[in-house]
Formats: C-alpha cells, structure tokens, sequence
C-alpha cells in the first residue's frame, strides 16, 4: 500500500464513521447514532472546536423535539430528562454544562467521537477534551474509560503506527492506570486472543450488544480480521447481530484512517458531501491549532 498521508487518514476516520453508522441499505441511511454525530460535526464547524453546551443544546433540542422521527435509545433519553430534571431545580440554561448525561456505558459516544480527535489529536488536552465530549450524553466513568482507549488508538492510527501492534499495545497496562482502565484493557485483550476465531464465535463469548464491554471489544475482533478491506469490516459487523450499526461506526473510524480515505467507499452515503465540506473545514481548523501550539 502507498504512503498515507496525515490528511488522508483524518478524512477517512471522519467519513469511515458516517459510513458505518449508517443503515447497510442502497441509500446508507442515517440513525440516530449519525443524526447525533452529524450534530456533532456540525457543532465542531461551527464553534471552531468542542463546546460542550453547543453540541449539548444541538442535542437537546434535536431528540427532544416530538418531531424527531427515530426512537430514542436510553442515552439520549436520560440525558434530556436530566437537563429538562436540572431546569427544575432551579438551574437557568445559561448555566447548564451539559455534563450531567446518562449513566450509561453503551456505544453511542464512540459512534460520533472521530470527528473531535481528528480535530485534537495532538493536542495535549485532547483526553481532558475526550472526558467532557463524553459526558454530554454519557456522565459514567466506565465510558469515559473506553473513550479514552478509543481515542489512543485512532490517534496511533494517525500517526501511520500499524493496526495490530496497536490493539496490543493498548491491552497492555501502563503507570496510572486506574481499576477501570485496567479492565477497559482486558477487555482489549480477550478481543486479541479471539481473532483465531469467527465473528460468529467470538460474539457468543464477548457479547453483540450496545454495552461497551461487548461491542468495544467485539469491534476490536472485526477490525483486527478485517485490517485490509474496510468493506469487510462493516460487513463482518453486520454478519455478528446485535448493536452491528454502532460498532460498525467505531470499526469504520479505525479502518478508514488505517486505511486513508482514498481507500474507502462512500459515493452512496446521503449526506456525503456536506460530511466532506464540514471535514474540509476541520482538517483547516486542526491545521490552525497545530501551528498556534508550534508558535
């Protein structure tokens, strides 16, 4: 394969995720997983970064609103009772943080996070960045755990390091460490000593649901066998049930930029273009805030 470059493996990692958290029909159609990332990208357009009320009153008002079409998962669910709970108590919207999300630990932060490390990936606040994205939708320490692991493999993969040595390096504990890291990276761990084995099988060890200790691992399984075709991936996620569409985002992110943008499909994917103009102006914005932090 040729060199890929920086920018390519940025692009990929963006449209990678659209792609896999898309339905698997003719016209790819959004989910909730991608209407709440393409707010996301949005929001990170718009504010020339992360802000947390931002993304949190985009997010608000989107699956709050009686004409929202889609059914609400339990994340998105929790996370408006709590802002509508904190209202309530007397607590004006000016002041709100939006970092009071669900406590919940499934996948859905993951399937919308690749547009903000592509953003940050050098940055050395990008895992304190990481913890306040997550706790928009999701304020439990076990996804924020996940998150983190999430983020230190797409930014490997930004810097050319190669798939498998990263999912082992990962698995492998580090000074600092907490509990919940520690078992995050277990976790990382049964997924590589499965990758003998089927999607079929190692979903009937490691689980196919929405909860990240299933779907965080069982994704590490497909992209780990799938490290060369990016179609592949997303298909062998579609072959395990379950939560395929959410991991298929986090095994999209990963392939597409191990494997660069011009190494993906994505010519039927609705919302296509106006994904790549809002990357466009990412990958300038990520560009500013390298050089700022050179000079």
């Amino acid at each position: 394969m040729h060199q890929i470059s920086l920018s390519d493996r940025l692009r990929g990692a963006v449209l990678g995720q659209f792609i896999g958290g898309a339905v698997s029909d003719k016209t790819r159609s959004f989910t909730q997983y991608n209407d709440a990332a393409l707010l996301l990208l949005h929001s990170l357009k718009d504010q020339h970064g992360f802000s947390a009320r931002d993304f949190g009153r985009r997010f608000v008002e989107k699956f709050a609103s009686p004409a929202y079409i889609h059914s609400k998962n339990k994340t998105a669910s929790e996370t408006i009772e709590n802002y509508f709970l904190s209202l309530e108590e007397g607590h004006p919207d000016l002041g709100y943080e939006f970092q009071g999300g669900a406590n919940t630990a499934d996948i859905d932060t993951a399937t919308r996070l690749a547009p903000v490390v592509a953003i940050y990936w050098d940055d050395p606040k990008l895992l304190a960045i990481v913890d306040k994205v997550t706790r928009v939708t999701q304020n439990n320490e076990l996804a924020v755990a996940y998150m983190r692991s999430y983020t230190r493999i797409l930014c490997a993969l930004f810097q050319g390091e190669q798939l498998p040595l990263i999912f082992i390096n990962e698995s492998k504990s580090v000074t600092n460490d907490t509990p919940i890291d520690l078992h995050v990276r277990k976790k990382v761990k049964e997924a590589i000593d499965l990758e003998a084995k089927s999607i079929g099988e190692a979903s009937k060890q490691l689980g196919n649901g929405s909860y990240l200790d299933q779907s965080y691992p069982l994704a590490i399984h497909s992209a780990l066998k799938n490290a060369q075709s990016f179609e592949n991936g997303i298909l062998d996620s579609t072959s395990a049930g379950g939560d395929s569409i959410g991991r298929a985002a986090l095994i999209g992110s990963w392939l597409g930029a191990h494997l660069g943008i011009p190494n993906i499909p994505h010519g039927d994917l609705i919302n296509h273009t106006e994904i790549e103009k809002d990357t466009e102006v990412l990958l300038n914005i990520q560009t500013f805030r390298s050089s700022e932090r050179i000079l």
